[in-house]
């Protein structure tokens, strides 16, 4: 009856998104702190994003989809950092990485161009809200957060499954 209760209203998938959501959150917001002080919600946020984007029942989805997560921050993130660096924050360069990133997609055929895109943005906003943050420490802050996020959701996965394999436990996908 527990099983068949824990499988229906898939209990551990809930218990997984919302230790992931809240761990990642919590430690994002503590590396954003400590790098720069203006922005410890955002870097949070960032984190659980990056948690909720890979989270999946099914271990190589998860794989996958981190390696298209790390993909496209990573190209937000360097084309963030040069722009940025070389051309400061404004409306113009925040158009011009938004536009240097989907052509540096397209020209790799890469699909992440959306992500690259939305990392852009979310450096870009920082940039605004918090007063102004070095590209360098913006960027890497962004990046370490994705990475915490990606990494939390990982033990997290590899707990749950030994628990589903232990106990029987395993959901339809």
């Amino acid at each position: 009856m527990c099983k068949k209760i824990v499988r229906r209203f898939k209990l551990l998938t809930a218990l997984e998104a919302s230790i992931g959501s809240l761990l990642s959150f919590l430690l994002g917001a503590w590396i954003s702190t400590h790098l720069h002080a203006g922005s410890p919600l955002i870097g949070g946020l960032w984190a659980m994003i990056s948690a909720v984007i890979i989270e999946h029942v099914n271990y190589q989805e998860m794989l996958k989809n981190a390696r298209i997560r790390i993909l496209g921050t990573l190209i937000g993130i360097l084309i963030s950092l040069a722009g940025f660096s070389i051309l400061g924050y404004s409306y113009g360069s925040f158009f011009i990485c938004m536009l240097l990133s989907v052509i540096v997609c397209a020209a790799l055929k890469l699909t992440v161009y959306r992500l690259a895109c939305i990392t852009i943005a979310i450096i870009f906003a920082i940039s605004q809200v918090g007063g102004y943050v070095s590209p360098w420490v913006n960027a890497s802050s962004r990046f370490l957060e994705s990475l915490v996020g990606i990494s939390v959701a990982f033990v997290l996965a590899t707990l749950i499954y030994f628990i589903r394999e232990k106990f029987d436990l395993k959901e339809a996908i």
